[in-house]
This record gives structure tokens, C-alpha cells and sequence, in this order.
């Protein structure tokens, strides 16, 4: 679980919100193993799609 307690100095519109899901994304990334071994390739994935579509 993360928190992040904004405080009164920032500001909780649109900008600043563009600046922390970067930040968040970045610690995410590194807590949940999302790395690009763990990726589907553009390939692998169009396989899949063609598999649901075939049936």
C-alpha cells in the first residue's frame, strides 16, 4: 500500500498531478515487477488476440 499525504503546498489540480504519476508510476514499477521481461511483445499479443477472434 502506498501513501503519499499531500500537504497544503502543493497544488491538487491538474499539474501537479501530471508530476506525481510519474513519480508514482517510477515506484510501482519497482515494487510490482512490472519490467519489460515481464511485458507482452506487440507480437505476442497480436497472437493472442488472433487466438480469441479464432474461435
Amino acid at each position: 500500500v502506498l501513501l503519499d499525504l499531500w500537504g497544503y503546498d502543493v497544488s491538487h489540480d491538474w499539474p501537479w498531478w501530471k508530476k506525481m504519476v510519474v513519480y508514482f508510476l517510477d515506484r510501482l514499477d519497482g515494487m510490482c515487477g512490472f519490467h519489460s521481461m515481464h511485458r507482452l511483445t506487440s507480437e505476442k499479443s497480436t497472437e493472442i488476440i488472433n487466438s480469441f477472434s479464432a474461435k
